[in-house]
């Protein structure tokens, strides 16, 4: 079963907690609450795997991706080709550390790079995914 909280925490902990009550062998969770909050609302002992965030302390497993490197690389890429203004749209950087250490990694390339700040919240989701959906 598929979730998305669309970057809402009211919703990611009533989904939490819904879990809890439910009868999950386990979960593959992208939390943006912490270890203890995640094991309060679930109110059980299952078998949990973290991706996509680094979270310290952390007492599950973890699929993380080297952000830095990968945004290092491509941004390094096209440097190479010439190319030599970015322009990093994301939701607020320091709400998560992939962000930052994305941005961090195209920082360590790239010279002349401004952000732009779209707002989690700003997102018609349900427009998105009707367009996405047609295609």
């Amino acid at each position: 079963m598929l979730f998305d909280v669309d970057a809402d925490i009211e919703r990611e902990e009533r989904l939490l907690k819904a879990i809890g009550e439910q009868n999950f062998d386990g979960l593959i969770l992208q939390p943006f609450s912490d270890p203890q909050k995640i094991r309060n609302l679930i109110r059980r002992d299952i078998p949990i795997v973290i991706v996509d965030r680094e979270m310290d302390p952390n007492p599950w497993p973890q699929v993380v991706t080297d952000n830095y490197e990968a945004a290092r690389q491509a941004t390094q890429y096209y440097s190479d080709k010439g190319f030599t203004h970015v322009i990093v749209m994301s939701s607020e950087i320091e709400a998560a550390r992939t962000r930052e250490e994305r941005y961090k990694g195209i920082k360590s390339v790239g010279n002349k790079v401004n952000v732009v700040e779209v707002p989690e919240k700003s997102y018609n989701h349900a427009e998105i995914d009707k367009k996405n959906c047609l295609s």
